[in-house]
């Protein structure tokens, strides 16, 4: 076992093997009755350490409710259990990316930003510039609301494989790394305005808090702006409130990028977002059509985001090694050459030779060139294709040209 303090604070880091009976081993070594709050990492069990888990705990004195202080996320699971959490029953609650880092996160003022940062977009980013001005933010994503309230379940406007790219890039814009935390709908959608900024305060311990203009939270969506403002000031949180960020004088939403897509606006779609949108999947085998007219495409399979319309794209499409392609995408049912089929993702990529097959696949939207239909014969979808795969060819040239 391994016990060593956090800087000059009374805090202390223990790592240490123990077979799975962590529970009695904690009584042991805390002598009283739950009073430590701690994270774990177990990784997958061998046969020759069938029983045996790496944990990591913090023990952290003074918790508001058994004399035992928590930082953080970490609560004293004697209490109610926060997102991210490893209760002493071995119950996980949340997700392990909820936890702490280091000891530098514990040290460091915490600012952040509330949403569902769904789209990810450019109003998102309007938050985090805002938040950016006070320190390195943190995404606060209210998860799950969908299944709670039984909708209907639709594609995410971004995949979760491509979330990481996009707030790398992102981090690089603010100069600050930035640190997601989920909170889900199930846990907040019954508290009260003054429950939910003392969970911020004391669980979370927030510095500021930034928030679009038409933030709504609390039991039943009951409370806004000014209730968070109040509640806020009475536990110690400073309130950020962001106005909305405008395209066409027009609020700048997930909805709206999900109408744009829709009807195959992808350029409508890269401006609201602020970049192309990005479709994630992998190469699966096709039919072997575009092969036999000239034309061999990469068929996107395993597809984790929202598709547009079906049409013919430009696109940049990027490999699993990188590499930047240009692309022209169908997605359809290629109705000239099969019947009855189901709508597909299918890539042409220009210029480009290779074996891609199983590999992941992303593909940037750059311009609608037409929308799919039905030819007289083969030869006359031929003439077409060639004709689109010129237009893609520039559309991606003007693309590039734009960027640099």
């Amino acid at each position: 076992m391994e016990v060593s303090p956090i800087g000059n604070n009374p805090e202390f880091v223990i790592k240490f093997y123990l077979p799975s009976a962590l529970p009695s081993a904690l009584r042991v070594l805390c002598g009283a009755k739950w009073p430590i709050s701690f994270a774990f990492w177990r990784p997958m069990t061998t046969m020759q350490t069938p029983l045996k888990h790496y944990w990591q705990g913090m023990i952290f004195p003074r918790c508001g409710q058994c004399s035992m202080r928590m930082v953080g996320l970490h609560r004293c699971p004697m209490h109610p259990v926060f997102s991210g959490m490893m209760s002493c029953d071995n119950a996980l609650i949340g997700t392990r990316g909820n936890l702490f880092r280091n000891s530098e996160r514990m040290s460091r003022q915490r600012i952040l930003c509330l949403g569902k940062f769904d789209g990810m977009h450019r109003g998102h980013l309007a938050l985090l510039r805002r938040a950016a001005q006070y320190g390195a933010p943190t995404i606060l994503r209210m998860t799950g609301m969908a299944t709670v309230l039984g909708w209907i379940p639709r594609p995410p406007l971004v995949s979760e494989a491509d979330r990481p790219r996009i707030l790398s890039q992102w981090s690089a814009q603010l100069g600050h790394p930035i640190d997601v935390l989920r909170w889900p709908f199930a846990q907040l959608r019954h508290l009260h305005a003054q429950q939910f900024c003392q969970i911020l305060a004391q669980d979370m311990h927030a510095d500021v808090v930034v928030v679009g203009s038409d933030f709504r939270f609390g039991k039943d969506r009951q409370a806004g702006i000014e209730e968070l403002c109040e509640e806020g000031r009475s536990v110690g949180i400073q309130v950020a409130v962001v106005p909305p960020e405008l395209d066409e004088q027009v609020m700048i939403s997930s909805t709206r990028i999900r109408s744009a897509l829709a009807i195959g606006a992808v350029d409508e779609a890269r401006r609201l977002y602020g970049r192309p949108h990005a479709l994630c999947g992998r190469v699966v085998a096709g039919d072997g059509r575009g092969r036999t007219l000239g034309f061999p495409t990469a068929n996107m399979g395993d597809v984790s985001n929202l598709v547009p319309a079906q049409g013919v794209y430009a696109a940049h499409a990027y490999l699993a090694d990188g590499s930047r392609i240009k692309a022209a995408v169908n997605v359809g049912t290629a109705p000239t050459v099969a019947t009855a089929r189901e709508s597909r993702v299918e890539a042409h990529l220009l210029d480009w030779s290779g074996d891609c097959y199983n590999q992941a696949l992303r593909l940037d939207f750059i311009e609608r060139i037409r929308e799919e239909r039905r030819f007289a014969d083969r030869d006359d979808l031929m003439r077409q294709i060639e004709h689109d795969v010129q237009r893609v060819a520039i559309a991606c040239d003007q693309r590039l040209e734009g960027e640099s």
